[in-house]
């Protein structure tokens, strides 16, 4: 184990390639959460079709996690920032705007 400091950032941004940008990963990750194709593929295209790396790939789909967790807080404020998160951000409003606006779901302002 080494003893470098650890480095943080909030830019969860990364390059994607073949003419592709961060909004169409988000749109090919939220159709994997609908269920349109096993992980493994997701994975395979994401690393493809859109030229990440695998660590990009992982940080991706961890993203979009990220998001859809965040967005379940029912919570406004946990809003990721759709520059410094854009993939959080896309899924966060995805899930943000099917929550119901009754209940114990309901979402806050």
């Amino acid at each position: 184990m080494t003893n470098e400091p650890v480095e943080w950032t909030t830019d969860m941004t990364f390059p994607v390639g073949n003419g592709f940008e961060l909004n169409d990963v988000s749109i090919h990750i939220k159709e994997f959460f609908e269920g349109s194709m096993g992980f493994s593929i997701l994975h395979n295209e994401l690393s493809n079709r859109f030229s990440l790396a695998e660590d990009d790939a992982d940080l991706a789909i961890e993203r979009a996690i990220g998001g859809v967790v965040r967005a379940l807080t029912t919570n406004i404020k946990n809003e990721p920032d759709v520059n410094d998160d854009p993939i959080a951000n896309f899924m966060f409003h995805i899930v943000w705007s099917s929550m119901p606006t009754k209940g114990i779901l309901k979402r806050k302002k």
